[in-house]
């Protein structure tokens, strides 16, 4: 069954996926764009009574671009627009003419302003306000829209989410209504589901660690427009995943240019003296440093026509030896007495001088060591030895860089091209592995994420809306082992020796992304119709005791050469690849029954193909005996 769907059931899915899209560029009634929101309503006159074929022109206040549309047969309108603070005027023959002077659209949400007009003549221009348009009217969705200049100014902590001294904004998601933060990486969990239940998004793109279900980018706060968070009753449109629906969309370019330069200073003359710090045996705080700089700069290329805005982010921080892990150990007391120690029975001293060969790093320990917290004597075949526990000390060296740029073009006022780049490398020494002996058997992390995507939108007429965008993300996680040989060796309660047994560890996974969505617009209804394709490709490399682990439940253990346990890698080989496709397909109507009353159906059919050569998988045997 896994080798149908694995092969056979991709090649149909594929076929079926592109017969979809020629009907979706075909067919002339399709709505929706993830990252856009949109200003609908109706219009009347004074006794109530629909007006239909009004003018309705919306015009962006900060990049001058036009969106005009007209008023079905039943008096409604809607217009898809991106994130951001717009102007409304409706206009028609026999009638004065009324605007709406600043409205604030968000993405996904449906804003509405419905307008009654005075019979009158067009160049009476009437200035109104549109009470209500922070309600969403017209979707049960429980959500909140953050404007960017929120996120940017509340003081922002980091979490175990984001590299040390970042600032997270996914921490803004437990605002919405339903998000609870829970533990470990992820924080947030929507309506009792699991941390990593979420859906994250860039500019309603793919933005998800295929691997891990975590955010694969962080968006720095001084280059988003706003972020969406849905956490229930979300519409068709979206899926994916159970949990919350988080939706980062970045800044654009405007018509006047503008930026800033920010500074974030962390040092250590406010940082208390902490006692872990204290017991490692510092005499004054370790020193810290640790900048985090940056800026962004917009405009006009071309005024009301083409715009760029771009930013970069640094994040460098430095410390100096401060207390990280602790471990177990023979005293310098004991550690000759140890090396005489006597056998056990059957012991041979090749096996003896094998088990003290892994020992003689303790004297380069011991030079280091200022202070034991904690004394126990236990015995080696009758010989008492003195263990102590101390406190590691180790320097943090760390460098992350983060950059963006997007480009908005209209050719016309019914064709906009979008494209947008961001990319995040991060060097982390001595981050991760087994600190406990300084550099010894450290680990270096290092990353560099990509995402990047194209949007094209077509407006075909005052009722037809298309949008089609390209994504691709890519992920380079890797782990640098300081020492790749020497095998694992645990003893129970005490101390490890070599790199821990997890390693090593790398991968490059690379999804790429299609989706075309538009809007339909007739009578009282708005339909919705769109497609999702995307393709992950992952090479692993993930070879968990390869060297081997030893475990050992005492020190008399250890010396007698006597484990508890060996696990070993036998099979191979550790480095694999596999593929998924991934489609979703969706229609959604927005009945508008009366000007009151809005019936929102949906229906989203999603289907994830089985991620062939996920277990290895490599030769036609294996892949005949059903195995992925």
């Amino acid at each position: 069954m896994s080798r149908v769907l694995g092969s056979f059931g991709c090649k149909r899915f594929i076929k079926l996926g592109f017969a979809f899209l020629i009907v979706m560029f075909l067919s002339p009634r399709l709505r929706a764009q993830q990252d856009k929101g949109s200003v609908s309503g109706t219009v009347t006159d004074q006794q109530s009574a629909l007006i239909s074929k009004v003018k309705v022109i919306v015009t962006n206040q900060a990049t001058g671009l036009v969106y005009p549309t007209d008023t079905t047969d039943a008096g409604t309108y809607r217009v898809p627009l991106e994130a951001g603070r717009y102007s409304v005027e409706f206009t028609k023959n026999g009638f004065e003419t009324h605007k709406v002077g600043s409205i604030d659209v968000r993405s996904g949400k449906d804003t509405t302003v419905d307008m009654e007009l005075r019979v009158g003549v067009v160049s009476s221009q009437v200035f109104v306000t549109a009470p209500g348009m922070d309600l969403d009217k017209s979707s049960p969705t429980v959500r909140i829209n953050i404007p960017g200049k929120s996120i940017d100014e509340i003081p922002m902590p980091s979490s175990t989410l984001v590299p040390a001294g970042s600032r997270n904004m996914s921490r803004f998601a437990l605002f919405a209504p339903g998000i609870a933060r829970v533990l470990f990486q992820n924080d947030t969990s929507a309506n009792g589901h699991r941390g990593r239940e979420n859906n994250f998004m860039i500019d309603g793109t793919d933005n998800n660690d295929q691997s891990v279900t975590l955010p694969a980018l962080l968006v720095p706060p001084e280059a988003i427009q706003e972020m969406d968070v849905q956490a229930s009753t979300f519409s068709a449109e979206y899926g994916r995943n159970l949990g919350a629906q988080i939706n980062v969309i970045t800044r654009s370019g405007t018509n006047s240019y503008n930026g800033q330069l920010w500074e974030f200073y962390r040092g250590n003359a406010l940082e208390p003296f902490a006692l872990a710090d204290q017991r490692a045996g510092l005499t004054s705080k370790p020193r810290l440093v640790d900048h985090q700089f940056g800026g962004t700069f917009g405009g006009p290329i071309i005024k009301n026509k083409t715009f760029v805005f771009g930013m970069v982010q640094g994040n460098l921080l430095r410390t100096g030896p401060r207390a990280s892990s602790t471990a177990t150990i023979p005293t310098p007391t004991a550690y000759a007495p140890l090396l005489t120690a006597p056998r056990r029975s059957g012991q041979s001293e090749a096996s003896r001088a094998a088990v003290l060969e892994y020992l003689s790093f303790l004297p380069d320990v011991h030079s280091g060591v200022n202070n034991y917290t904690a004394y126990s004597i236990p015995s080696v075949n009758g010989t008492p030895v003195e263990m102590g526990t101390f406190s590691s000390v180790i320097p943090t060296h760390q460098n992350i860089w983060y950059g963006s740029v997007k480009l908005d073009h209209q050719f016309a006022p019914t064709d906009r091209l979008t494209f947008r780049s961001h990319v995040d490398r991060r060097n982390s020494p001595l981050n991760a592995g087994n600190l406990a002996f300084g550099e010894r058997w450290a680990v270096d992390s290092k990353y560099f994420g990509q995402n990047h995507f194209i949007g094209y939108t077509k407006t075909l007429n005052t009722s037809f809306v298309n949008e089609s965008r390209v994504g691709y993300t890519r992920l380079d996680p890797s782990f640098v082992e300081r020492d790749p040989v020497t095998p694992t060796i645990i003893l129970t309660n005490l101390f490890q020796i070599g790199v821990p047994r997890t390693y090593p560890q790398e991968r490059r996974e690379q999804t790429w992304q299609f989706q075309n969505v538009s809007t339909y617009l007739f009578s009282k209804h708005s339909l919705k119709f769109g497609a999702d394709l995307a393709r992950t490709n992952l090479f692993q490399n993930s070879a968990q005791d390869v060297r081997g682990t030893w475990t050992f439940l005492s020190m008399q253990d250890f010396m007698n050469n006597q484990a508890n346990s060996l696990v070993f890698l036998a099979s191979t080989p550790t480095r694999y690849t596999f593929n998924q496709w991934r489609q979703a397909y969706f229609v959604q109507d927005d009945y508008k029954l009366r000007r009151n009353l809005t019936v929102n159906l949906g229906l989203r059919y999603e289907l994830s193909a089985v991620p062939l050569g996920g277990s290895g998988a490599t030769t036609d045997e294996v892949l005949n005996a059903f195995v992925p």
